[in-house]
């Protein structure tokens, strides 16, 4: 039975264009993300309804930048588990990147460990470890996501001020807010994996071999936790 229920695994794992493919992350990005970070803006509203010049907008957007980025650097330290389900999905999408740098036993074994097929408690256990093992890593990858997105924000700023309004503002707070989240590390982690031997400047920012020696030393640890459950499940004679 375990045989056959791991068998769209396999083929999700192996399929038919190989585990070597680059993945396009791209499609991954989640439409709506709970329990996602906000900047705190209420104490900007006067600002928000008075804006009358460019010059005025860009300072009130550089004051929101910055209000973000303090908030952010706290978040950071405490997000967890936002966008279970999407987490789940980059994770996948990650091990199955990292598969030939640590093995494609090891990267099969972290995929079953936050698989649909795995024990939800078990999952989020799991999950979390990873997340916490990978965490400055994460934190560094959050940091290049946003500020890509910052260069977005500068373009926008030249712009005047009916071509970029203040519910652009507020649009362009919103999307710079989502990369402070677990979910935007892991993917910007998985973009350095993919980017490997083409950028340099990428993974010198984010240190892609402790990656891959704590993926591989997480799922060591909760494959042998794995055996342990099974062996104690066993009755006894």
């Amino acid at each position: 039975m375990k045989i056959v229920l791991f068998l769209p695994l396999l083929i999700l794992l192996f399929g038919c264009q190989g585990l070597e493919q680059m993945v396009d992350t791209t499609a991954l990005v989640p439409k709506t993300q709970e329990k996602s970070f906000h900047t705190k803006v209420q104490r900007f509203e006067d600002e928000l309804g008075s804006v009358k010049t460019k010059e005025e907008r860009n300072k009130l957007v550089d004051a929101l930048i910055n209000a973000s980025d303090m908030e952010c650097s706290t978040y950071q330290y405490t997000m967890t588990q936002e966008s279970e389900e999407k987490t789940d999905t980059i994770y996948t999408y990650m091990f199955k990147k990292v598969g030939q740098y640590i093995g494609w036993d090891i990267a099969k074994d972290a995929i079953d460990a936050v698989s649909t097929m795995t024990d939800a408690d078990v999952k989020a256990n799991n999950r979390e470890k990873y997340t916490q093992a990978l965490k400055p890593n994460i934190i560094k990858a959050v940091q290049i996501a946003r500020k890509k997105y910052l260069h977005e924000i500068e373009q926008h700023k030249l712009l005047d001020l009916q071509a970029y309004s203040i519910i652009d503002v507020k649009k362009d707070l919103d999307n710079y807010d989502k990369r402070c989240s677990t979910y935007y590390g892991l993917l910007e982690i998985t973009n350095a994996l993919q980017k490997q031997e083409q950028s340099a400047n990428q993974t010198k920012s984010i240190d892609v071999d402790a990656v891959k020696d704590k993926i591989k030393e997480v799922t060591k640890e909760v494959k042998q936790e794995k055996k342990c459950d099974v062996n104690l499940s066993k009755p006894t004679i």
